[in-house]
């Protein structure tokens, strides 16, 4: 997982939040995350670091830095706006894709939201937690009723 290195990338994923609402960003993240891909995911993203970032042409890091630090007032806070972000966006995604593994499929992105110090991201993960495992079981007796033709489809109306 390099996406949380480059420093362009993250640059623009900075940016392109700062002018759309998170309510219209939809992620697919779940389409690469696997059992084998996930640890180095979430150590990408606790471990994030502006300074420890690459650029495929060096003379660009100045550039990017110093618009860091105008735009987002400093590095900390561009840093903490990334793994917040990061964290919220990635678990909503999962939340809504990987209903059936329930707490299992967000339980790693609670605990990094407590590592990264987002107490209060973490509790509101949790609390989608409960909420995305009570629709799955309104979805499953819906779709046992012959109510619904799917229960992905039952849970997304939900959201």
């Amino acid at each position: 997982w390099t996406y949380f290195t480059r420093l362009w990338c993250v640059y623009e994923w900075a940016c392109f939040l700062v002018h759309n609402s998170s309510d219209s960003i939809s992620l697919c993240a779940s389409a690469f995350i696997r059992p084998t891909t996930l640890p180095q995911l979430l150590a990408s993203i606790q471990n994030f670091s502006v300074s420890r970032c690459q650029c495929a042409v060096e003379s660009d890091r100045a550039v990017l830095e110093k618009k860091v630090s105008t735009y987002y007032m400093s590095m900390r806070s561009f840093e903490t706006f990334l793994k917040f972000t990061a964290i919220a966006l990635i678990a909503k995604d999962l939340a809504s894709k990987y209903v059936r593994e329930g707490a299992t499929a967000l339980a790693p992105w609670i605990e990094l939201a407590s590592t990264c110090e987002f107490e209060q991201l973490a509790e509101l993960l949790k609390s989608l937690d409960i909420q995305v495992t009570k629709w799955r079981l309104d979805a499953t007796e819906k779709a046992m009723r012959g109510q619904s033709l799917d229960m992905r489809t039952a849970i997304i109306e939900k959201a």
